[in-house]
């Protein structure tokens, strides 16, 4: 790339849903910005621009082509690599804000700039604010602002590292004419002293206009439309004449949208050119020609969804498999623990030598075994179930059937003939097994910390069957798991309550009869349990840690 371009994209092409039907948002881009110069890029709703800008700034990855941003080859990074390649290089603005809700304003500006090692970050997060006129809210949190002046910090926030590279989705989108207009002037002032390249999305070229995708009416039905909204509803401008609103739009369950009172909703058009597209519809009354006329401006909020959709399926699912995340299962088994009249099993499963595997091959191969025991576990279960992976190798299922327990008994021994199958840990040094705990509710549990807490109790006992196996949850395992859990933390005590000392046996030469040595022999004698026997104490020992204090105490 020469000095002088910042940005060049080559054959960019994004496809989404599915493979056999796939939907083409962008084709083919071939695309240079020069260094220092300041871009808009415009295009009817709908036509890909905001995922133009989420590949060109690394927030999105492209199906196809190649991108090079300040040099860099975005395409080749991976997330940690385009994090750090953005960092303190490029400033970017959402329509969404993603602001972090818990900080202030002020520490919500100073957060790239703490990143970035800039020792005055707090000063010159204050000076930023105070630019774009927030200097008297630094110290609310995003949920005591408005949306404009989120918006407003959000652009702070972007400015302040003075990025080389700023991209800007509808940076004004929130704000009303006058705050518009000055931070409009301070985003190009910024971007001329500075020398940086600026990349604006907007669906407006002058960011003055706001009557971009309008309808006017005049007594309930249309009578003037602009290019804008026919390509939104993917219907010719003369046909749009005459045409009731009721009859172009409907609700989110698909019922025509009755009724336009004043003030904004969301909506769909009744044919939508894309499946997943949404419209804001805000209705404002005026006077028009003379009459008094109602006039509704749409906005096209389809890509802004598709982000919200992915951050929420982000929050919710774990990035390697895309199943379930541990925060997801708890709030679906929550819910199912309030309807008391559905018995539902929990099964708690947990690899038998993925650590090994792990360690010993790296964690690429770990995360393909991940993604293989998921393989297995979706085509295992059956409709309806929840799989969820809470931890490195730890997956939970909830079957939810009428017949409880024969289902999960049924679907355990299903599990297992499918790892013996797949994963052959005789011929297959990557192989793994499964040993998998099963709790019943209510039986087991009548809330989620019990429910859980009896699952791992089963899964424990399983796995000190021999691994491989299921087991379910009864009394005297929860009797047995409560012993030993007063028994490990008595056994940490131990050593400071002088309870252990050591027995010395001979060793005995059969050869010449004589003692040439003794062993050592340690043994634990508890004021309540009497002698406690070391092959029930040096395994909890060896499992919880506390063998090391014990051999240096020897």
């Amino acid at each position: 790339m020469t000095a002088d371009i910042a940005i060049r994209a080559r054959n960019v092409t994004l496809s989404l849903g599915s493979r056999q039907a796939p939907t083409e948002i962008l084709k083919g881009i071939d695309l240079d910005v020069a260094s220092g110069s300041s871009v808009a890029i415009l295009g009817p709703s709908g036509s890909g621009k905001s995922s133009l800008m989420a590949i060109l700034s690394g927030l999105e990855r492209a199906s196809g082509g190649s991108v090079e941003v300040a040099g860099v080859d975005f395409t080749s990074l991976n997330e940690d690599g385009l994090s750090r390649a953005r960092r303190g290089r490029i400033g970017i603005v959402l329509q969404a804000f993603h602001l972090l809700p818990t900080m202030t304003a002020l520490e919500n500006v100073a957060v790239p700039l703490e990143l970035a090692g800039t020792d005055d970050a707090f000063a010159r997060a204050e000076a930023e604010l105070a630019a774009v006129g927030l200097g008297h809210r630094v110290t609310h949190c995003p949920a005591q602002l408005s949306g404009g002046e989120q918006q407003r910090v959000a652009i702070a926030r972007a400015v302040a590292p003075a990025p080389a590279i700023l991209f800007a989705d509808e940076p004004t989108g929130n704000l009303d004419e006058a705050t518009s207009g000055a931070i409009v002037d301070l985003l190009f002032e910024r971007q001329r002293a500075a020398g940086a390249t600026l990349v604006m999305i907007t669906h407006d070229p002058s960011l003055a206009d706001r009557c971009d995708r309008v309808i006017r009416m005049r007594d309930g039905r249309i009578v003037e439309v602009n290019a804008r909204l026919a390509d939104i509803l993917g219907i010719e401008s003369r046909s749009l004449i005459g045409t009731r609103p009721e009859a172009l739009f409907v609700d989110g369950g698909g019922a025509p949208l009755a009724g336009f009172d004043e003030g904004a909703v969301e909506a769909r058009a009744f044919d939508a050119v894309q499946e997943d597209q949404w419209l804001e519809i805000a209705t404002h009354s005026i006077e028009y020609r003379g009459r008094p006329c109602r006039v509704l401006a749409v906005r096209d909020l389809t890509e802004r969804k598709r982000f919200e959709r992915r951050i929420q399926h982000l929050a919710t699912h774990d990035p390697l498999t895309q199943l379930p995340n541990r925060a997801h299962f708890t709030q679906v088994l929550e819910a199912q623990l309030r309807d008391l009249t559905r018995p539902f099993a929990l099964l708690a499963l947990d690899l038998d030598r993925f650590k090994a595997v792990n360690d010993i091959f790296g964690h690429a191969a770990g995360d393909e075994v991940l993604c293989k025991v998921t393989r297995i576990l979706r085509e295992t279960v059956r409709a309806g179930d929840l799989v969820a992976r809470i931890g490195g190798d730890e997956f939970v299922i909830l079957a939810d059937h009428a017949d409880a327990a024969d289902s999960a008994q049924q679907l355990a021994q299903r599990i297992l003939t499918a790892f013996a199958a797949e994963m052959d840990t005789a011929r297959d040094p990557m192989a793994v097994g499964v040993s998998i705990g099963i709790a019943i509710f209510p039986r087991d549990g009548a809330d989620a910390e019990g429910l859980r807490l009896n699952a791992d109790i089963a899964l424990y006992r399983a796995k000190q069957s021999g691994r491989g196996q299921f087991r379910f949850f009864d009394t005297q395992m929860d009797h047995l798991a409560r012993e030993r859990r007063e028994l490990e933390h008595e056994l940490r005590q131990a050593i400071a309550a002088d309870q252990l000392h050591l027995v010395f046996q001979p060793l005995v030469s059969t050869a010449r009869g004589q003692v040439v040595g003794y062993e050592a022999l340690l043994r634990w004698d508890h004021p309540a349990r009497g002698r406690i026997a070391p092959d029930i104490f040096i395994p909890i020992a060896e499992e919880t840690g506390a063998i090391v204090p014990i051999g240096e105490w020897v």
